[in-house]
């Protein structure tokens, strides 16, 4: 076989690895399987658990798919493939560890969130992929996808596409710990109420009636945004008619807040009044685009785009990191050239 022809199949490998690697190289071969109807309302939320021993300071966990497709990192190989296990986050730190496949369990690791660099969607040549993707000082990525518990706690469980949970609760936890924290110790504290009401208990006076509760309907466009209350996540619109219903309010006053990639936050105050049902619309502004970073300049390179073409897309977009020995190491290494590696010195915003 002759070295042309072995390097077009290299390149060619790698333009179609890039573009279905999200999709593909998730879920085990066991797990590919197509979508049904069962999927519609798999993009919940989810729950973190409250993992924290006596006299630490409290720690998230989440059940994690962690992505490993291009080259990120040196002990993480290009082939595609996820390993399955639990991401802990606490004010300090991020900790992967791995429950299965056994072979990936070299894959955990724990980081300092103080060399955090970047948290947000993992966006793979301008769109979303349901992924959180942290960036750590030494150039690090990793890329997780927040799965259901029984995926991570039954090594080979078999799952369907769409069944991850939304992305903003993985990024909330790492964006806002104290807040979510908070968040599960007064659902904590509310169960423990709750127990303690159930009890058996001597006759009380007849309690004073309460107010009835208000309904807030959210309509958004587009669809599919998250919407908070005063900071708690309450769920999100529907990706067609773009509405959340949100019942049993108690009455008051609110801070309405619509967050969706690659969307400017939209924000709001509401009073609601007892019993009161009441709508509220909201339309997102887009955000304009975001420069490139250096993963996205080495992955237009391997999938096949011309120095030149990148280096034209650079000048106008811009770039988000600075050149130096490392990163022009990175970019030469996937085909860059001099002419790319002075555009891209020009254009750091």
């Amino acid at each position: 076989m002759s070295h042309t022809f072995q390097a077009a199949s290299r390149a060619l490998l790698l333009t179609a690895g890039l573009l279905t690697a999200v999709f593909l190289y998730l879920l085990p071969a066991q797990a590919q399987a197509p979508a049904s109807a069962g999927t519609a309302g798999a993009r919940e939320l989810g729950v973190p658990e409250l993992v924290s021993a006596p006299g630490q300071d409290p720690m998230l966990r989440y059940p994690v798919a962690h992505y490993h497709g291009i080259v990120h990192h040196i002990s993480h190989k290009y082939g595609g493939g996820s390993c399955y296990g639990y991401l802990y986050i606490s004010r300090d730190i991020l900790r992967y560890k791995v429950r299965w496949p056994e072979k990936d369990k070299g894959h955990g690791f724990q980081l300092k969130r103080a060399d955090l660099t970047a948290a947000g969607e993992w966006q793979s040549w301008g769109s979303g992929t349901e992924a959180a993707e942290f960036k750590f000082r030494d150039g690090v990525t990793h890329r997780f996808f927040y799965m259901p518990k029984r995926v991570v706690e039954s090594s080979g469980e078999r799952f369907l596409w769409g069944e991850q949970l939304a992305v903003q609760g993985l990024l909330e936890g790492v964006q806002n710990v104290d807040g979510v924290v908070a968040v599960l110790k007064a659902r904590e504290a509310g169960r423990a109420a709750a127990a303690r009401d159930a009890a058996p208990q001597k006759a009380q006076p007849q309690a004073t009636p309460q107010p009835a509760p208000a309904t807030l309907r959210v309509s958004s466009q587009p669809g599919g945004v998250q919407v908070y209350l005063d900071n708690e996540p309450k769920g999100m619109t529907s990706a067609q008619e773009g509405e959340l219903v949100l019942k049993n309010l108690p009455a008051g006053e609110y801070r309405v807040r619509l967050s969706l990639a690659d969307y400017e936050d939209w924000t709001n105050k509401v009073k609601l009044a007892a019993g009161q049902d009441l709508k509220l619309e909201a339309k997102l502004a887009p955000r304009g685009p975001r420069p490139f970073t250096v993963q996205d300049v080495v992955d237009m390179l391997l999938g096949g785009i011309s120095p030149k073409r990148a280096a034209t897309l650079i000048q106008e977009r811009g770039v988000d990191f600075v050149l130096n020995d490392k990163t022009e190491q990175q970019i030469r290494a996937a085909g860059g050239d001099s002419d790319l590696l002075l555009a891209i010195a020009k254009a750091k915003k």
